[in-house]
């Protein structure tokens, strides 16, 4: 094999791990022993997914037929093209963020279903001491944390487009999947009691891996009600890359630490 075949299949085989992991993510969702720590972020989802599309259908008649009220009569049939556009732009995009927002809500779940996948896959013995109570203050100081970073980088986003307006929409793009891969591939780290700094350093080592893996669960998470159980299996998805991205074998994670 020449240097090129060996360089195009060391950087496909990178590029089809976050693939690999969201195939593994949704499967694991399905067994029985991983159905109790679904329930309450597959609740919550759909009560915030549910009450957002009952508001934003009600919203999107209306504000299309105060737009339809502005125009002259002659382009009256643009409705007709006006209106599934209004719908799946309002959609697609609200529900994204519904969908982010629930991540946020459901965090100190998301934390103990992290952890069952580290124990399932790769036998960890990673100890969560902590009360309900407890590890939701843990987890919500974590997501102020995260939410801090989320805000520099889209910041710093919105003034780079501003300057480089063709190229925003790309932009964009590159920063929805990074923050959203972030946030999933974090939880391995909090497990362990590492700052979320760490979690930063080890996806910019690995950028290409990164960006698929964030691309994915965007995507997914713009389905309506199927982003419901795309939350969950992107958590064990991102867990089972993080495990990955530090080259672990198969069977022999490091030597986790209890969480205090």
């Amino acid at each position: 094999m020449n240097f090129h075949n060996l360089l195009r299949s060391l950087v496909l085989d990178r590029l089809t791990i976050p693939v690999k992991a969201f195939l593994r993510g949704f499967l694991l969702i399905r067994l029985p022993r991983f159905r109790q720590y679904l329930w309450r972020p597959v609740a919550c989802s759909l009560i915030l997914v549910s009450g957002f599309l009952f508001f934003a259908f009600n919203y999107i008649k209306t504000a299309t037929h105060n737009i339809m009220q502005l125009l002259p009569d002659w382009l009256s049939f643009s409705e007709a093209i006006l209106g599934p556009m209004v719908y799946l732009t309002v959609i697609v995009t609200g529900i994204w963020l519904v969908g982010f927002v629930a991540i946020i809500i459901v965090s100190p779940f998301l934390g103990t279903l992290s952890l069952q996948t580290e124990k399932h896959e790769y036998g960890a013995a990673i100890m969560a001491d902590e009360s309900l109570i407890r590890s939701a203050i843990s987890a919500y100081k974590r997501e102020l944390t995260k939410l801090r970073y989320h805000l520099t980088v889209l910041l710093a986003a919105l003034i780079i487009g501003l300057i480089l307006g063709p190229f925003a929409p790309l932009i964009w793009l590159i920063v929805g999947a990074w923050l959203t891969a972030v946030q999933f591939v974090d939880h391995a780290s909090e497990n362990r009691g590492l700052p979320f700094s760490h979690t930063r350093t080890l996806l910019r080592q690995n950028p290409g891996p990164t960006i698929v893996f964030g691309s994915l669960a965007v995507g997914l998470l713009a389905l309506p009600f199927f982003n419901i159980l795309v939350i969950p299996a992107s958590v064990c998805a991102g867990t089972i890359l993080w495990n990955v991205l530090h080259e672990l074998p198969a069977k022999h994670p490091p030597t986790a630490t209890t969480r205090q």
